[in-house]
């Protein structure tokens, strides 16, 4: 019996190794697939490509080390094999190697407390950012590819283009602006559009491949869920007191634009609270208004709602007096996952 038995879950652990290995390599052939296929579209690319996050995420999320390095090497390959060499390292730089880290990290604070469970989403947007700067320096030095020249060039054109051709009612309502003014404006954003990118590829990789993941996988991928989603430390008074440095800078002649500085720090903060705001209206509509796993359809319609009507502002406003009064009770450490 007793052999029998030992038998039987030497068994179940080969068949459960044997699943985990044919899902990476379908995770592995999927993200393949669409990094490959969004260099035959156009206008459609820049917002798929960021899917491609998700596959290689749960592969660093459901498989070992050795397993991770494989589908590293094997995409590479098939990726720099199929399609050309500057959006190979684009792609692979800034979207392979951050995905896959991410997803390790998800993995390894899975069987922690919910407080350190958060960890992958701001060490997330670190990791983004420094691969996305990383891939800059590379295509600069190493391809001799400007592509932060490029993308202002490329934006120059459009914007010239859009006000040649923008309705006299239009151009009233902008004023004076003009293509070389839009411009300045979207070099000095660059900084807030790489924080942008980052958080949005980190918002695919943790909760949506993370949930993912968990359906397809035995492993305990415990993550925090949207609705638990709160910013470390005290980050009114963070924010308050990087403003009042930046303020202070101005007075100072240091050489730096400070009006260009503050309004990157604006973007960035306000995108920070707004997520924070998204999650406590996401927490109390399910908790308070909306019961049964089915209640995220309407505080999502509500949120995109708030989104179109410019109540923007408002999200933010509110995961700002969340920081502070902490409506859902759940800081600074959360008993349970929400």
């Amino acid at each position: 019996r007793l052999y029998k038995t030992t038998n039987r879950y030497d068994r179940r652990g080969k068949m459960k190794k044997q699943n985990q290995t044919v899902t990476v390599m379908l995770m592995t052939a999927i993200a393949i697939a669409l990094a490959v296929g969004t260099t035959t579209l156009t206008t459609a690319s820049m917002a798929i490509i960021f899917t491609v996050c998700i596959p290689f995420a749960i592969v660093g999320m459901i498989s070992t080390e050795k397993q991770s390095m494989a589908t590293f090497v094997v995409s590479v390959l098939a990726i720099f094999g199929l399609t050309d060499v500057r959006y190979a390292m684009e792609v692979v730089v800034t979207f392979v190697i951050p995905s896959i880290l991410v997803g390790r990290l998800i993995d390894s604070v899975s069987e922690k407390d919910d407080e350190e469970r958060q960890e992958p989403i701001y060490m997330g947007i670190i990791i983004f950012i420094l691969s996305t700067i990383a891939y800059v320096i590379i295509a600069k030095y190493m391809m001799n590819i400007d592509v932060v020249k490029q993308l202002t060039d490329t934006f120059a054109k459009i914007s010239k283009t859009r006000l040649e051709n923008m309705p006299k009612e239009q151009l009233n309502v902008l004023g004076d602006v003009t293509a070389a003014e839009l411009t300045d404006m979207f070099r000095n954003m660059i900084v807030s559009l790489l924080f942008i990118q980052s958080g949005i590829c980190v918002f695919f990789t943790y909760f949506l491949g993370g949930a993912i993941a968990k359906r397809i996988t035995d492993k305990n991928l415990n993550r925090i869920r949207m609705s638990g989603f709160y910013l470390p430390g005290n980050a009114v008074v963070i924010t308050f007191v990087i403003y009042l440095a930046v303020f202070g800078l101005s007075y100072m002649d240091t050489g730096l634009n400070t009006i260009v500085i503050m309004g990157n720090l604006q973007i960035v903060f306000n995108i920070m609270f707004m997520m924070q705001g998204i999650s406590v209206c996401i927490y109390f509509i399910k908790t308070r208004i909306v019961q049964g796993r089915g209640g995220i359809v309407f505080p999502v319609i509500l949120i995109v709602t708030l989104g179109v009507m410019g109540g923007g502002t408002l999200i933010a406003l509110l995961g700002m007096l969340d920081c502070i009064m902490d409506f859902r009770k759940i800081k600074p450490k959360m008993k349970k996952s929400i």
